[in-house]
């Protein structure tokens, strides 16, 4: 029995949630133990950012599946804001060096040049702003269930990691915080 397009989709959002609410508390108590994360710890930050792929893939392009060929590129105007947006994303990686740093494996200095001059996460942000463009190239009618699924994730994941570099990196970091967005052009939420 082959399930519908909905319930897929469906099932794809529980996953995510349930990895949300079950596997990032894991995540955050892995970098409050470690003082970073472990190799079981950066695995299971991957299993929720893979099951948010999942909900991104079958969200975005489910019901344009059967002619996704025919539609791609559907919407140019999605490059506007994907293209910076992975630039950002890479800059972002390329500033830490180091795989173990991007992995949340390491924290010996505090990254505050370069891209991270602008914005605290610049990845997250990049990859927002490629999430973007990705529903406005393939327009459908479940694309925009993305944007709020992955404010969830990163809100979520900023909190744990900002707390691990508050606890690593004092007084220092809570300088940096004071003085960069969180997001470009979005100063610091107060919680």
């Amino acid at each position: 029995m082959v399930l519908p397009v909905d319930a897929w989709i469906r099932l794809s959002a529980l996953l995510f949630l349930l990895s949300l609410g079950v596997i990032l508390p894991l995540v955050r108590r892995d970098y409050l133990r470690h003082g970073g994360l472990s190799h079981l710890g950066a695995f299971l930050q991957l299993v929720v950012w893979f099951a948010f792929h999942v909900f991104l893939a079958l969200v975005v392009w489910g019901d344009l599946w059967p002619s996704v060929h025919e539609t791609i590129p559907r919407n140019w105007i999605g490059a506007l804001p994907a293209l910076p947006g992975l630039g950002l994303c890479l800059a972002g990686m390329g500033a830490f060096r180091s795989l173990k740093k991007i992995f949340g494996q390491e924290a010996n200095r505090l990254v505050t040049s370069g891209v991270y001059h602008w914005t605290r996460n610049p990845q997250y942000t990049g990859y927002g702003l490629m999430l973007v463009g990705i529903v406005l190239a393939y327009w459908s009618s479940t694309a925009w269930l993305v944007l709020p699924a992955y404010a969830l994730l990163v809100g979520a994941t900023v909190r744990i990691e900002e707390e691990h570099l508050e606890a690593v990196f004092g007084e220092g970091y809570r300088a940096y915080c004071r003085q960069v967005p969180r997001f470009i052009g979005i100063g610091r939420l107060e919680e």
